[in-house]
């Protein structure tokens, strides 16, 4: 379902991260290796023999809409507009950042013909607080990331929602026009420390 209204949506960012979804599950879990080889190797096929013609068509749908959404969709002017932008607002503070709240207002005075939004969690948080800041930021998701990767003892699905929320940072970070300011965002990073630092007793490894 949440696949179909993706296609549906044309959300490509989406799309992107179902498959980081999908590739994580097959390295990490037996039994989703198992599932997903016997659904390719046998149900896949003869779903598509029995409806071909059906699959065809939709495939052709689905091209048709993601070419006219491309065709159509200018909004990677704006925002490879607000990345040169943000760029320039941390070259001109020198690596200290414009202050909280600031992105908005450099973009207003150098770029009035772009949306004053980041919608970039990474560049909204370089042009506000600066590159020391970014970084860290940057290693805290890698460090949880890895943690969910060799931590073993922690249970699987603790893992692969560690990995996934890192992975996703730059993804979901896309999305809305600004990230901090919300506090479902520092509320959930909040809930991935606490899964990564969770001990598990001796007996239950």
């Amino acid at each position: 379902a949440c696949i179909s209204v993706i296609f549906v949506n044309t959300s490509r960012a989406s799309l992107v991260y179902a498959l980081a979804v999908v590739a994580i599950y097959f390295i990490i879990s037996n039994s989703f290796r198992m599932f997903s080889t016997i659904v390719f190797v046998i149900a896949i096929p003869l779903i598509f023999i029995q409806y071909q013609g059906q699959i065809l068509n939709l495939y052709d749908l689905v091209t048709y809409r993601f070419e006219v959404v491309g065709a159509l969709d200018e909004s990677y002017l704006q925002r490879s507009g607000l990345l040169a932008g943000g760029v320039q607002a941390i070259m001109e503070s020198y690596g200290t950042g414009v202050g909280i709240g600031g992105f908005e207002e450099y973009i207003n005075d150098h770029y009035p013909y772009l949306i004053p939004k980041p919608h970039n969690i990474l560049l909204e948080i370089g042009v506000n607080f600066g590159v020391i800041p970014l970084i860290l930021f940057a290693a805290l998701f890698v460090r949880l990331f890895m943690v969910g990767l060799f931590r073993r003892e922690l249970p699987l699905s603790f893992r692969v929602s560690i990995m996934l929320s890192a992975v996703a940072v730059p993804i979901v970070g896309a999305v809305p026009s600004q990230a901090i300011g919300y506090v479902y965002w520092w509320v959930w990073l909040a809930t991935l420390i606490a899964m990564a630092s969770t001990h598990v007793p001796e007996g239950q490894k």
